[in-house]
């Protein structure tokens, strides 16, 4: 604890010495709230217009090789800015009518608003082209992608480019209680074809993480005080074939019928009330395919609902003790969250209704120390209704060492009782980082004992003391359609708390990148060590990857994975195994995308006799008929297990919040050939927010 003590006197000192003028952006009031129609009007003359961009990626701190002209305005309830995007190919913009967040493949713009000023935490907004919105949270660069935000865009292709207008409320932000805002912003563009990345004001990794190089953003005062009151019912209503009764809704025939509410209340500007009463948290979206058959450890599933995305990222630690996926069945949640001057911090209870009942609490304090640096503290404790417990705490840090350099840290104890008796863990991690346009190496070393368990988080294997160490470099091309070369090594190795050489993995990896998205990589394991039973296994195989967007009309992705693996159950041995998967998208117009997703696993005895053959196939077809209605089908089917799924939906979201979806799914079995229905479900789901 010296140490730390040692390093935070340091970083507080310095400080006052890192926080430099830098660049700043007036913005002004407007006498009028422009129409958000993706057209350029009168209003926008009377706003601030900014520099020009510079290259972020590939000719760091070139000019952008196409002009971008921002306007920035405010009035007492919104903040809006203006792109018009110049393009000296406008046949050659990447721009489709697709459902929220999926832009990714597009041209797009972003606002990047940091609205406490303290260089650490930004909200992202990005549109295509179109007007078609994506959001995230930015998080000392790290991005959270989980929440989703309501405001408004309108894009339009033009002659010479393209335009984009948003409009992003205030009652959608946090922000501080002040008179004058101490806001900061990034500008973005996105540039597909050519892998070009702008922003204003110039940035550069060797220089600091993003957010410490943002710009001022000066002239907003007196704006409105955010949101009050959020209220957001739903309604669902499911039959499921054999019936299936939940024990927590109501019942109409065959159907089950659930009324549930999301309420969201802000205390301050900056500090947030919200809960979720009898919620539906059903998934109307399908998770992405993955191959799940032979694995050692548990497959990770991302967080999809909407009570526990937003704000995710104040619960984040390095260790994952808070995955909110572990309820499976909540009957309520509420949370709280907010900023105050140097202080974050956040409580989540929720009771979960599925096997026996159970209460999770998760509690997050941290607080920021000098330039880019904080101290946290969680709690992560789960109550089941049986009397069984497990409470998780702990501390973690981030210090920033100088603009490159980083060291996190995190240590934590775990308590678990039950009728058969209680244990005590503990778990803790180190990751000595630097991060730059060319060099990125780290140390890291994580440790989790025996008898460490986070029933609310997701920890992949316990009795466990790893280190690991990485280090690449890239070679930025100054010409030529290369754009860079990268090469990187990594090398770790694992022990259990008795002693016993479990692991270790040595890779090196050589990578190449073209512009249109178009990346080549070869990654070989020379001698990786991996101990299954008391038994330690010798591997040496290697991966060859591929990935491109060669027009605006396809993206194809292909790996290959050959070598040796482990079979581990139903007993281990040591056989030959290729792995490949293949996607594309097809984009025959803006609307209409077709996705196709190929997996296969095999293993095989030395001998050449086949152990298993997994091949999972997924076929999705998705129109978007206007910006807010789309419809969808899947299909999906595993081989190996002889199971899948087709699903259809119907969606028309007018806002996060505000949406309503008609669904239908059948899982299936194969037998000999032929496919036998096993549950099939129709359901319709409806919400409304209304912002009060």
């Amino acid at each position: 604890m010296k140490i730390i003590a040692a390093c935070l006197l340091i970083l507080s000192v310095s400080a006052a010495q890192a926080q430099t003028t830098g660049p700043a952006l007036g913005i002004r009031r407007l006498a009028a709230p422009p129409v958000i129609d993706g057209v350029l009007d009168e209003v926008w003359k009377t706003a601030a217009a900014a520099p020009g961009l510079a290259q972020y990626q590939p000719r760091e701190g070139e000019p952008a090789t196409e002009e971008t002209i921002v306007y920035l305005g405010y009035d007492n309830d919104n903040i809006y800015a203006a792109f018009a995007a110049k393009d000296s190919r406008p046949g050659l913009i990447r721009a489709n009518l697709s459902r929220r967040e999926d832009i990714f493949s597009d041209d797009s713009i972003g606002l990047i608003v940091d609205t406490f000023g303290d260089r650490r935490r930004a909200y992202e907004f990005f549109a295509n082209p179109l007007g078609v919105q994506a959001d995230a949270v930015n998080n000392n660069g790290s991005e959270d992608t989980t929440p989703d935000l309501v405001w408004y865009s309108k894009g339009k292709v033009t002659g010479d480019g393209y335009v984009v207008e948003m409009k992003i409320p205030f009652k959608s932000l946090r922000f501080a209680d002040a008179a004058e805002q101490p806001w900061r912003v990034f500008l973005f563009r996105n540039i597909q074809r050519k892998n070009e990345k702008d922003l204003w004001p110039p940035c550069s990794p060797d220089r600091g993480g993003m957010l410490t190089q943002s710009a001022a953003l000066k002239g907003l005062k007196d704006i409105g005080s955010g949101s009050k009151f959020d209220l957001m019912p739903e309604f669902t209503a499911a039959r499921v074939d054999p019936r299936a009764p939940l024990t927590a809704a109501a019942h109409y025939g065959d159907a089950n019928l659930r009324l549930g509410a999301n309420l969201r209340y802000g205390l301050t500007p900056a500090w947030t009330m919200s809960a979720a009463l009898n919620p539906d948290f059903s998934q109307v979206e399908t998770d992405s395919p993955q191959v799940t058959v032979n694995q050692r450890y548990a497959v990770f599933t991302p967080e999809k609902r909407p009570f526990f995305m937003e704000d995710a990222d104040v619960f984040s630690t390095p260790v994952n003790v808070a995955h909110t996926r572990t309820i499976a069945d909540p009957g309520y949640g509420v949370k709280l969250t907010g900023k105050q001057g140097l202080y974050t911090a956040g409580a989540l209870v929720a009771e979960d209704r599925a096997n026996g009942g159970s209460k999770s609490e998760i509690a997050r304090f941290k607080t920021d120390i000098g330039r880019g640096s904080s101290l946290g503290l969680i709690y992560s404790g789960r109550e089941a209704f049986s009397g069984d417990f497990n409470r998780v705490a702990g501390l973690d840090g981030s210090l920033k060492l100088d603009d490159t350099h980083t060291l996190e840290f995190q240590t934590l104890g775990a308590h678990t009782g039950s009728s058969a008796g209680h244990s005590s863990g503990q778990a803790s991690y180190a990751n000595l980082m630097r991060s730059g346009r060319e060099m990125t190496w780290y140390l890291n070393y994580n440790d989790i004992s025996p008898d460490f368990k986070a029933e609310n988080g997701f920890i992949m294997r316990s009795d466990v003391r790893e280190g690991a160490a990485f280090f690449g470099y890239k070679f930025w091309a100054d010409k030529g359609p290369l754009q860079y070369w990268a090469l990187s090594s990594a090398y770790s190795r694992s022990y259990t708390h008795g002693g016993t050489f479990t692991d270790e993995d040595l890779y090196v990896k050589g990578s190449l990148m073209f512009p249109r998205q178009t990346s080549f990589s070869l990654t070989y394991r020379p001698s990786t060590l991996e101990r299954y039973c008391a038994v330690a296994y010798r591997k040496q195989y290697a991966t060859l990857s591929f990935y491109s967007e060669p027009s605006k009309f396809l993206a194809v992705s292909a790996d290959l994975t050959a070598g040796d693996g482990i079979n581990y159950n139903p007993y281990p041995f040591l056989g030959k195994k290729k792995a490949w998967n293949l996607s594309f998208t097809l984009k025959p117009s803006s609307r209409l995308q077709l996705s196709q997703t190929l997996l296969n696993s095999r293993l095989n005895k030395k001998s050449g006799e086949r152990v298993f053959s997994e091949n999972v196939w997924e076929t999705q077809l998705s129109m978007q008929w206007t910006k807010e209605t789309s419809s969808r089908l899947v299909y999906h089917y595993s081989t190996l297990k002889h199971s899948g799924f087709a699903d259809a939906l119907v969606s028309r979201v007018l806002a996060p919040g505000t949406a309503a979806y008609l669904g239908y799914d059948v899982n299936v079995t194969g037998d000999n050939g032929r496919l036998t229905r096993t549950t099939e479900t129709l359901f319709t789901k409806v919400s409304y927010l209304f912002r009060l």
